[in-house]
């Protein structure tokens, strides 16, 4: 389950089950998080990402371009600002800003979904013709 809102149990992407206990079991072990698992994006080049959670200059592991990004694991608060506890392909931590200006995160699932909608409306339609989509899922050495 991926999270938990107004009663609904998110189950992935865009599918929700109502928490009934008539026919639903439901026990929650720890807070669900709604972030973990979503990746999150630079908007921008040259977005600072940090070996540990801080914003000193001595804990920078490197930068990001605009469209290349992490896998969430949480988020933390630093000096009264977000980041989120992130990690790459290789399963290394880091941290990067959550601010909205620089950063924005995204479902894995949404993008697939995008896709398999626009195939479908392809289908539907009859309508056929060549095109490249240019996905880049970038993570960080």
């Amino acid at each position: 389950m991926w999270g938990e809102k107004d009663g609904w149990l998110n189950l992935g992407g865009n599918q929700w089950v109502y928490n009934n206990p008539s026919y639903i079991k439901f026990e929650k072990k720890e807070p669900v998080n709604l972030i973990a698992g979503k990746r999150v994006v630079s908007k921008v080049d040259n977005l600072r990402f940090y070996d540990s959670p801080s914003w000193h200059d001595k804990d920078g592991a490197g930068t990001l371009d605009t469209g290349l990004g992490f896998t969430i694991d949480a988020k933390a608060i630093v000096n009264a600002s977000s980041q989120y506890k992130v990690h790459n392909r290789k399963g290394k931590t880091y941290y990067v800003t959550a601010n909205e200006t620089y950063t924005f995160f995204i479902s894995l699932y949404s993008i697939f979904h995008f896709f398999q909608e626009f195939s479908t409306t392809l289908d539907t339609l009859h309508y056929s013709a060549t095109c490249t989509i240019k996905v880049m899922f970038t993570c960080c050495s």
